[in-house]
C-alpha cells in the first residue's frame, strides 16, 4: 500500500494466506502477533462498473459468457489481479498464466473450448482494468472499528439474534420485522422472525405453533403446527408438504422423558435443536432438462445441515462434516464415497 492521506494505491494483497506467508509479507503486528490489516470492502467505481457492463453488454461481448452461465470468473483472482499494478504481472501474458495454473492448469495442457474462452475473457479483463488505479480508503480510527464476519450459519444467527452489538446498534436491528404469527400461538420472546408468516387454517389446527428460544425464521410461509426448536433456523420454507406425519415421528423420535413423542407425530415440519434448514427453488441447466411432470416449475431442493457446521472445512478434516458428524464416521456408517457426494474436482466441503 503506498500511504497517502488516509488512503492510497494498492500495490498487492493476500488472499487467504498462511501465517507464514503474512509473517513474510510483514503483515502481523511483532508486538501483538494479531494481523495487521484483516479485511475490507470491495467497490466499483464509475470508470470499473462501466469496463464490466462494456465486456457484457452484447452476445458477442468477452464477458457475455458468465451472463449466460458458460463462464465463470474470480473475483479476488480474475478481476482485481487484472487492475492496475496489483497482481505485480509484467504482461499480459504473465498474467494469463498465473490464472491458468491458479485454476488447477499444468504447463503443456491442451487448449480446449471452455479454456481458449476463459482466456478471451481474461485477456479482455486484463486489457481494460489494467489502466485504472486500485484505490484504498482506510479508517480513521481502525483501531476500534468493529468486525462483523457473516460467513458461516452461525454467524449469521448471531448477527439476527443481535449479538454483535456494534452491528445491531448501527442497523437498528429488531427480533420482530414484516412477520404475522396467528393468535394464540407460542413464540419465544427472542426468538427472530423476519419476512414471516405462520398463519392457522390448515390441517391439525390444535396444535400451536412452537418457536422456541433462540430460533430463527426468515423468509417463510409455515402453517400452524411446526415446532422450531431452540437455536434452530428456518429460512425460505414456503411449500410445505409432508405425505405421512408419522415418519417425522420415527425420524424426530424424543428420548422417553421428553414431552414432545406424541405431538410430533402430528405435526407438519419440527426441526431439531441447532439444526438448519433452508428451501431453495432451482432450475435445472438446459441441456438436463426437468422431470416430465415437472410442468416447466423451478424444483425445490431443501437443505438441512446443523447450525455449527463447518461449511468451509475439507473433508477428510475432522472438523468437516454433516449435521455435526464427521464425513469419516458418516461414510462408515453409511457405506458412502467421496464420489458419491463430490464431482471429480469439486471442492468437498459443505
Amino acid at each position: 500500500l503506498r500511504s497517502g492521506d488516509g488512503g492510497g494505491l494498492l500495490e498487492g494483497y493476500l488472499q487467504k494466506p498462511s501465517r507464514e506467508e503474512l509473517a513474510a509479507r510483514g503483515a502481523v503486528d511483532p508486538a501483538t502477533g494479531h494481523i495487521l490489516v484483516d479485511s475490507g470492502v470491495v467497490a466499483f467505481g464509475p470508470a470499473a462498473t462501466q469496463v464490466l457492463l462494456t465486456l457484457t453488454s452484447a452476445p458477442e461481448a468477452p464477458l457475455a459468457p458468465v451472463l449466460t452461465g458458460d463462464l465463470r470468473l474470480e473475483l479476488y483472482s480474475d478481476m482485481l489481479l487484472a487492475v492496475g499494478r496489483v497482481g505485480g504481472f509484467v504482461s499480459k501474458q504473465a498474467y494469463l498464466d498465473a490464472m491458468f495454473h491458479a485454476n488447477g492448469g499444468a504447463s503443456g495442457t491442451p487448449e480446449t473450448p471452455e479454456t481458449a474462452l476463459q482466456a478471451t475473457a481474461r485477456g479482455a479483463l486484463w486489457e481494460a482494468l489494467q489502466p485504472l488505479a486500485f484505490s484504498v480508503v482506510a479508517a480513521e480510527d481502525h483501531r476500534s472499528a468493529a468486525f462483523a464476519h457473516l460467513g458461516t450459519t452461525a454467524e449469521q444467527m448471531a448477527m439476527l439474534q443481535r449479538r454483535f452489538p456494534a452491528f445491531a446498534d448501527h442497523f437498528h436491528l429488531h427480533p420482530r420485522v414484516l412477520c404475522w404469527v396467528s393468535r394464540g400461538l407460542e413464540v419465544a420472546e427472542d426468538a427472530v422472525m423476519m419476512n414471516a408468516l405462520v398463519t392457522d387454517g390448515v390441517a391439525h389446527t390444535h396444535d400451536a405453533a412452537i418457536i422456541c428460544s433462540g430460533a430463527v425464521v426468515e423468509h417463510c410461509v409455515l402453517p400452524q403446527d411446526v415446532f422450531i426448536a431452540s437455536g434452530a433456523m428456518v429460512s425460505g420454507v414456503r411449500s410445505l408438504q409432508v405425505p405421512d406425519p408419522e415418519a417425522w415421528a420415527r425420524a424426530f423420535s424424543e428420548p422417553p422423558a421428553s414431552p414432545w413423542p406424541s405431538r410430533l407425530a402430528n405435526l407438519s415440519l419440527v426441526v431439531p435443536d441447532g439444526k438448519c434448514l433452508q428451501e431453495v427453488a432451482v432450475r435445472p441447466p438446459q441441456d438436463q432438462g426437468a422431470p416430465a411432470d415437472a410442468g416447466g416449475e423451478p424444483w425445490l431442493v431443501r437443505l438441512v445441515i446443523a447450525v455449527e457446521d463447518r461449511v468451509k472445512d475439507k473433508y477428510p478434516s475432522p472438523s468437516a462434516g454433516l449435521c455435526g458428524v464427521s464425513w469419516t464416521a458418516l461414510f462408515q456408517q453409511t457405506g458412502l464415497t467421496p464420489e458419491d457426494i463430490w464431482a471429480s474436482g469439486e471442492a468437498q466441503d459443505l
